[in-house]
């Protein structure tokens, strides 16, 4: 394959908002290579939270109306399969004013194939 494409998650964790009721907040993808002519990139996401105390949350796509998933559980793990074209922010929103989210992105990184290979001269090289 002449081209890579690779799907990473930045590990930074998420930061609950002021009022605590979300302990925490994670995605676990897995990677993805695709040809370079490929429309997009199939990638199952596992998610998983846990919040202070069991409320109604939903997990939310980012710009869609409707949920994901919905839980009225304190932790929660599920599972969902994208068809992902570029980056894309997931919420997970607590369903009681003032209806305060905690925001995930998942990263769609692009690699070309010769960046990836070792360098066969080293950079101080003058040749």
């Amino acid at each position: 394959m002449p081209w890579l494409f690779v799907l990473m998650l930045l590990a930074l964790p998420v930061q609950a908002d002021e009022s605590g009721w979300l302990s925490e907040f994670q995605l676990r993808p897995s990677e993805c290579l695709i040809p370079k002519l490929a429309p997009g990139c199939q990638v199952v996401i596992d998610f998983y939270w846990q919040l202070t105390q069991a409320t109604t949350v939903c997990l939310y796509r980012e710009d869609e109306k409707t949920p994901l998933y919905c839980s009225d559980n304190q932790e929660v793990r599920t599972r969902h399969r994208f068809e992902l074209q570029q980056s894309t922010r997931f919420h997970l929103r607590l369903e009681q004013p003032p209806y305060p989210s905690a925001v995930r992105q998942f990263d769609l990184m692009r690699h070309l194939h010769h960046e990836l290979r070792r360098r066969r001269k080293p950079p101080w090289s003058l040749t």
